[in-house]
């Protein structure tokens, strides 16, 4: 901010004078009036902030102004523009929050002014609402300038900063702390944001793109993937269940293993000789009694049997 801040205590203009006299014996008057104040400053004398004086706490301190700023508008406590402005009984002006910050924070009993090391009584104090006005219509440039050209008035700033397309926001997706100008802020949402929100290409559920790939490889149960036990088939990962259930190499006890075989394989085959064996020691019968080899299901293949 272009203000020489190294100045002596300087007294408002004759001009203001009057009024803020006026101003100063009226709250006096309620004071008097009113004597059950407490040590901050009283209601009548305090005012609250405008909405344009409250959002432009956070930039108080890089506002450029069109004309030098009048060393009456800086506060002597922050140093900034005056916010808010109250005027103590020794005629200056303070941001409110710097002045109640005084009052409030001393040591003392009763805070010294930093200008004069006049004492500031809080039952002097009181809301300037000529200065108010008057620092309100200072005329500044926008705070992103040079990239913006744009000027007004101080208490049209914020109305300005809400659509200049050189102010720095925040992504809104959700878990994305990116900042961009608000030029750039529809493209990032729409094609590079890494947490925006896009459907799968196979299910069709929402998953941000930084977990789309994830979902597809690992838990997507529409992708096909290779059967897991290498039947060459693919098969969508929604049916592996059913699919073991007939997939060739899946494997399972053998069909004869309460006849003695405790192979665990895809599919293997018997020699003919082999399985009667198994059978008759099994049933401990004679040939005369064994059972059907077709009645149990079995296919014979000249002498081999296979499952």
């Amino acid at each position: 901010m272009n203000v020489d801040v190294n100045y002596k205590s300087k007294p408002r203009t004759s001009s203001h004078i009057p009024f803020l006299k006026t101003r100063l014996q009226i709250a006096m008057a309620t004071k008097e009036s009113d004597p059950s104040g407490s040590g901050g400053l009283s209601r009548q004398n305090s005012g609250v902030a405008g909405p344009w004086e409250s959002d432009l706490t956070a930039v108080q301190h890089s506002l450029k102004f069109v004309k030098k700023l009048e060393e009456h508008y800086v506060c002597p406590t922050c140093k900034g523009v005056v916010l808010n402005p109250h005027q103590t009984g020794c005629g200056h002006i303070f941001c409110y929050r710097c002045i109640q910050g005084l009052l409030e924070n001393s040591p003392a009993t009763t805070p010294a002014c930093p200008l004069d090391r006049g004492l500031i009584k809080s039952d002097e104090v009181f809301q300037d609402n000529c200065c108010k006005r008057e620092i309100s219509n200072l005329e500044v440039y926008c705070t992103n300038s040079p990239n913006c050209s744009h000027r007004m008035t101080l208490c049209r700033l914020q109305e300005h900063l809400q659509a200049c397309q050189f102010e720095s926001l925040q992504c809104s997706n959700a878990g994305c702390s990116e900042t961009m100008q608000r030029k750039d802020l529809q493209e990032h949402l729409r094609i590079s944001c890494a947490y925006r929100m896009e459907p799968c290409h196979y299910c069709k559920h929402p998953y941000t793109c930084c977990q789309l790939e994830d979902h597809e490889r690992h838990s997507c149960p529409e992708v096909e993937i290779k059967c897991p036990n290498k039947c060459s088939q693919m098969i969508k990962r929604c049916m592996l269940e059913d699919h073991a259930d007939q997939c060739p190499e899946v494997q399972t006890d053998c069909v004869f293993k309460k006849y003695g075989c405790f192979v665990r394989v895809g599919g293997h085959i018997f020699p003919l000789s082999v399985l009667w064996i198994l059978i008759l020691r099994q049933r401990k019968s004679s040939c005369s009694r064994t059972i059907s080899i077709y009645r149990l299901g079995w296919k014979l293949n000249d002498t081999d049997v296979v499952w």
